[in-house]
């Protein structure tokens, strides 16, 4: 009788737009199932439009979240990026998600972070799902609403958040939260 380390084993999942097949023996198969794992954790969302979606690798992580609710704002400093796990909802979705994208790279990316250029933003914002489009655009009812302020000119303007900025992005924040702990519930 083969023992576990050489029986064969298959395995195929498909989570939304995510699969994974394997064939080997239990190790190897287990070893490859947690390196896909960790890979579509960073893969981009697949958004529907108005109710926030979450990441399907995302969902055993919001059941083990801490007290302030469930992670949702993820950094990447292995890119330099901030990922988001759950889209805002709303017909500003992409303006709120940089709101989101500004408040994380101020959380995890220390003194650097208070302030980001349009490529970290768009790289950010491609991570989370949404598509490529100008930043300086997708801002510019933030900037007017003075939620975010803008330092420098042309190509080399970074954004960064006000205090009402900050205080807004804290809300939606609050809001996915509550969101995702009524789905993983």
């Amino acid at each position: 009788m083969p023992s576990d380390a050489t029986e064969a084993l298959r395995l195929r999942i498909k989570l939304g737009p995510y699969e994974f097949d394997a064939e080997g023996s239990r190790p190897v198969v287990e070893a490859h199932l947690e390196a896909w794992k960790k890979l579509i954790v960073t893969q981009p969302l697949v958004h529907a439009g108005g109710e926030p979606v979450l990441r399907p690798a995302a969902l055993a992580e919001l059941a083990a979240a801490d007290e302030r609710g469930p992670e949702i704002v993820r950094p990447d400093h292995r890119l330099n990026r901030i990922v988001l796990l759950a889209h805002p909802a709303g017909k500003r979705s992409a303006e709120d998600a940089l709101l989101l994208i500004l408040y994380g790279c101020q959380q995890h990316f220390g003194e650097e972070g208070r302030q980001a250029r349009a490529a970290l933003l768009n790289k950010s914002l491609a991570a989370s799902g949404f598509p490529s489009k100008r930043i300086d655009r997708l801002l510019a009812h933030h900037i007017r609403n003075q939620l975010v302020a803008t330092v420098g000119a042309r190509k080399s303007t970074a954004y960064r958040l006000t205090s009402a900025g900050h205080k807004r992005a804290e809300e939606l924040l609050a809001d996915l939260r509550k969101t995702a702990q009524s789905k993983s519930i």
